[in-house]
């Protein structure tokens, strides 16, 4: 085992979700709120699988972590991923901030 390097400083209460490592590299989905976030990161490794670096923010996620993320068969190294706009993520983290 080694140790990976993620660009993110706080690594605790997060969940993580591997995506897809058939193409050579690491597709890591990391939730940085907690389980009942709808949206996650989406990180991918470099060929090592040692270093990783943020692919796609605020990706749709739904109750039970599923990601929704989805390999392209026939073009490799193709994906596609659904992502809400940041301004929406800022609206529904200063809602649940009022509800604390």
């Amino acid at each position: 085992m080694k140790e990976v390097n993620l660009p993110i400083k706080k690594t605790n209460d997060l969940s993580y979700t591997i995506l897809d490592t058939t193409e050579g590299k690491i597709y890591l989905a990391i939730n940085h709120i907690g389980e009942s976030s709808k949206f996650t990161n989406i990180y991918i490794s470099d060929y090592q699988s040692l270093n990783f670096t943020l692919s796609l923010m605020n990706s749709v996620r739904d109750s039970e972590g599923n990601v929704d993320f989805e390999r392209m068969f026939g073009s490799v190294g193709t994906y596609i991923a659904n992502a809400y706009e940041t301004d929406k993520v800022d609206q529904f983290n200063a809602k649940k901030v009022k509800k604390v």
